[in-house]
């Protein structure tokens, strides 16, 4: 849950068709908060057993200090689950923090829905969705504006970097195919959180972010000698 990341497909006329397994939402680096002050989402309606159970699942799953509680949507299967986030830490560009999923058993609603995996842990009422572990998001930077980015395996910082700047100042090299897609191509793009860059298979690397709930562009681009180089550009839709 913490990284699902979508995955950009050519077609034979070269556009570009994104592939999502699972989304959801956030991604964002909590505030920090102390523990006394945790609040808690008003769309989350549960009793305080249910926060002590949900509080001590997230201890099991290693968010020993909960600063975030927050719900999300399982996107495209419909149903919530809630995520507990711990302190962010600090490495340079790097932000981490420990976060747990997880869902509650036997809930009526249609806000809700069944685990899509077996529970690791359970407590109470309420199971693990996935393992938990650290969520890892690395800061890019230009000027006052700046965005979070998930880096897929094989990406280097210094790669991710190159390219969002590229795509935000319009600093890159159309090498599109099609010259009525080239046209209509902007001279700019603007990142949003959180992000997304992953190489594929041929060397190249997908670009996309959520320009809302259920969509958004996806852009594949090369890093060459000459710079960054735009190959296609297409959308997601879950």
């Amino acid at each position: 849950m913490a990284s699902s990341l979508p995955r950009l497909l050519r077609s034979r006329t070269g556009a570009a068709t994104l592939a999502l397994s699972l989304a959801c939402c956030g991604g964002v680096p909590p505030l920090q908060t102390t523990t006394g002050g945790l609040e808690w989402p008003r769309d989350l309606r549960v009793s305080q057993s249910d926060k002590n159970d949900i509080l001590a699942l997230a201890k099991l799953m290693g968010v020993t200090e909960p600063v975030k509680v927050s719900v999300g949507t399982f996107v495209p299967v419909g149903g919530s689950f809630v995520t507990v986030d711990g302190p962010v830490s600090f490495d340079g560009p790097q932000r981490s923090w420990p976060s747990a999923q997880m869902v509650r058993e036997n809930r009526r609603g249609s806000g809700s829905a069944p685990p899509l995996w077996p529970g690791r842990y359970r407590v109470g009422r309420w199971v693990s969705v996935a393992k938990g572990g650290q969520v890892v998001r690395w800061r890019v930077d230009d000027g006052d504006w700046f965005v979070e980015v998930a880096l897929g395996p094989r990406v280097s910082f210094a790669d991710a970097q190159r390219i969002v700047l590229a795509l935000r100042r319009g600093a890159f090299i159309k090498r599109i195919d099609n010259d009525d897609v080239s046209r209509s191509v902007p001279k700019r793009f603007e990142p949003k959180p959180v992000t997304s860059v992953e190489r594929e298979s041929g060397g190249t690397f997908s670009v996309s972010w959520p320009a809302g709930p259920y969509d958004g562009p996806v852009i594949e681009v090369a890093i060459s000698d000459s710079g960054v180089e735009l190959i296609a550009v297409g959308s997601y839709v879950i």
